[in-house]
């Protein structure tokens, strides 16, 4: 590393402080502004149509989604938003068949039947 003068290194450590200074704030902003996209993706989310469905009618969706290879649907449905995640692990008549073979997985299957019949 080679030194200016020490009138140069001393400015530029005083523009490295300022620098530094300025970045929590941009660090801010920039947190901001995600947490405001975020918070407007879920208003036009939760206006869909699917999203104003009571728990209870988009529950019975759900079972009637159902197939032979069920797990794996479900499984999709829990990723599709917050509230068809709350509403799909939440019924636990969803999960009373683990049709799999990942042990892992139907631990957390039969932990979401919670005790409906298998």
């Amino acid at each position: 590393m080679s030194f200016g003068t020490i009138q140069d290194e001393i400015e530029l450590l005083s523009s490295m402080d300022v620098e530094a200074q300025q970045q929590p704030k941009t660090v801010r902003a920039s947190t901001s502004a995600r947490d405001a996209q975020a918070r407007a993706l879920y208003l036009h989310n939760s206006r869909n149509l699917p999203n104003c469905l009571p728990p209870e009618i988009l529950g019975e969706i759900f079972r009637a989604f159902r197939s032979e290879d069920y797990s794996y649907c479900l499984l999709s449905l829990t990723h599709v938003c917050r509230h068809w995640r709350a509403v799909a692990t939440g019924d636990p008549r969803l999960w009373c068949k683990p049709a799999h073979s990942n042990p892992k997985l139907v631990t957390e299957i039969i932990r979401r039947s919670k005790g409906t019949g298998l």
